[in-house]
């Protein structure tokens, strides 16, 4: 029988009530408001998705779906208060749940590989997709700002805060395919 992963749910638990003390304590990292309870729920959201993408893939474990269980229902607490003092409503949510959804299939998906891909360099990817790639959203306008910026929405950071279906598709769609092509057979890449 499986071992619980008590590590990735006090990881998840940390995370996301992080996101809620910093919201309690009026601590914002984007444009100023009187009041940051209203962003709590992006805050949770994004705490979220870092533990998606980066301690997650960094856990060697033999049971991955019971990791993503243990994300899924860990996270509910905080994203339910933190969904209260947004006031966002289940319309609202739903976007960003299924997105939340779908970059837990792309993990669980990239996480198939790890018999024949080194575990770090899957766990450095999904970092790059969780940490990096918002940088890149950022910097992307600045320096190309006659380019099309639509597909920026695309990057995990932006797509849960924003009301579209199609970044969901897109990462749910990788991560069955990535499921569904993993080689099966005992080579271990270190």
């Amino acid at each position: 029988m499986p071992t619980f992963p008590l590590t990735l749910a006090l990881a998840t638990i940390l995370t996301t009530g992080t996101a809620l003390a910093l919201t309690a304590l009026n601590i914002q990292w984007s444009h100023p408001t009187p009041d940051a309870l209203p962003l709590a729920w992006t805050y949770a959201n994004v705490s979220m998705l870092l533990t998606t993408l980066t301690l997650w893939p960094i856990r060697k474990t033999p049971t991955p779906l019971l990791d993503a269980a243990t994300i899924i229902i860990t996270a509910i607490p905080a994203l339910t208060v933190a969904a209260l003092l947004s006031n966002i409503t289940l319309t609202t949510a739903l976007p960003t749940l299924t997105t939340q959804l779908a970059l837990i299939l792309l993990t669980l998906g990239t996480l198939q590989w790890r018999t024949h891909i080194p575990q770090p360099l899957i766990a450095a990817t999904l970092t790059t997709l969780a940490a990096v790639a918002p940088i890149f959203a950022y910097l992307w306008p600045e320096f190309l700002p006659a380019a099309p910026q639509s597909w920026l929405t695309i990057i995990p950071a932006i797509a849960i805060t924003h009301t579209s279906f199609w970044p969901a598709i897109l990462y749910a769609l990788l991560g069955s395919i990535l499921t569904l092509t993993a080689p099966r057979g005992d080579k271990v890449t270190r």
